[in-house]
């Protein structure tokens, strides 16, 4: 065992997000219609949700994923450093393409370390509800535009000061925790 880190096997993760569907009830009341899966640690946790999620409340949640880093180049500090964008949503109808209005949209990641990267995500999202508000109002001014819902999932949240914030809205009521610890981290 490295100094500092949990190792946590599949198994465990599994149980962990069957716990927070099945027994704890978080999607009870808001159900995701779009989940957004953080690369690269958000993969299996957002598999695993998903699967759950259809088995609960028998709906096939569609997936989609962004890229973010923070973390992977050697000797940066993350306190002073940028989130950078890797991968992005691609918007419209097309194959492989989505649209965020009306989407209950729940981000997935398998920790919250530094909030940087849920922050940023959370950020660039609200950008591009909006633009996607402003282009639907200037292509067809009479639609009602029915504005998304935002939500996280984390795995794991680490009990330190945040060098980022989530806005009030998701933190008071649609922020979902299975883990909150000061050390360690789920490494699979």
């Amino acid at each position: 065992m490295t100094h500092g880190k949990r190792f946590w096997s599949y198994e465990q993760v599994h149980e962990i997000v069957r716990k927070a569907v099945m027994e704890e009830s978080y999607f009870e009341d808001w159900r995701p219609t779009l989940i957004i899966c953080i690369a690269a640690g958000g993969f299996v946790p957002t598999r695993i949700l998903r699967s759950f999620m259809k088995a609960e409340y028998g709906c096939n949640i569609p997936i989609q994923t962004i890229g973010l880093q923070l973390y992977d180049l050697e000797g940066r500090d993350p306190a002073t450093s940028p989130v950078e964008r890797i991968q992005w949503l691609s918007y419209g109808t097309g194959p492989g393409q989505v649209q965020l209005q009306g989407h209950r949209i729940l981000l997935v990641d398998e920790v919250d370390d530094s909030r940087k990267t849920l922050a940023h995500a959370v950020s660039e999202l609200e950008q591009d509800i909006e633009a996607e508000r402003l282009q639907q109002k200037q292509s067809n001014p009479g639609q009602h535009w029915q504005a998304p819902e935002l939500g996280v999932f984390v795995l794991h949240n680490k009990l330190r000061p945040k060098l980022a914030e989530l806005p009030s809205y998701i933190m008071n009521a649609r922020y979902v925790e299975e883990l909150a610890e000061s050390t360690g981290c789920i490494r699979m």
